[in-house]
């Protein structure tokens, strides 16, 4: 968290399956007409962040409206060519940073794009952010969710 400011951890929940970042709008014409529509990776990807929230927490709780901050951890499995021995280093607890898309910025996106009307009121809400990308043992994204507090 942002130094000088207290939180209190609200909700957390991993969502299995690869990080994917926001797609860029597509476009496409119908007629006369331009329509504008999120790409089937990103709208799958922030479909199961929500429902990873539902399946742990139920979907009756109210919608948060406060000062929020949120973290995302985000795993990626490592590529079929790493060698045995930086495999095994990665067994051992070793870390490897995850510096190739998605950007954390855009998994930011699409994970707090997703909360809208099932977790909190909108994103904006969120006051502090912070992603972290390293290479894992399983593809998946980790959310969690915490409440300014001014104790």
């Amino acid at each position: 968290m942002t130094s000088g400011t207290k939180s209190e951890l609200v909700y957390s929940w991993v969502v299995p399956g690869k990080p994917i970042g926001k797609g860029r709008p597509k476009f496409r014409r119908i007629g006369n007409f331009v329509s504008t529509y999120t790409p089937k990776e990103t709208v799958n990807f922030e479909g199961r962040v929500a429902y990873g929230f539902t399946e742990l927490y139920g979907n009756d709780k109210p919608l948060l409206d406060e000062p929020l901050a949120i973290r995302i951890i985000a795993e990626f499995c490592p590529p079929k060519s790493w060698p045995k021995k930086k495999l095994a280093y990665l067994a051992e607890g070793g870390f490897f940073p995850h510096i190739i898309k998605p950007d954390g910025d855009n998994i930011l996106k699409a994970v707090s794009d997703s909360l809208d009307g099932v977790v909190l009121r909108d994103d904006s809400l969120f006051y502090d952010a912070g992603v972290k990308k390293f290479y894992g043992s399983h593809d998946q994204v980790t959310v969690s969710i915490y409440r300014f507090s001014k104790e």
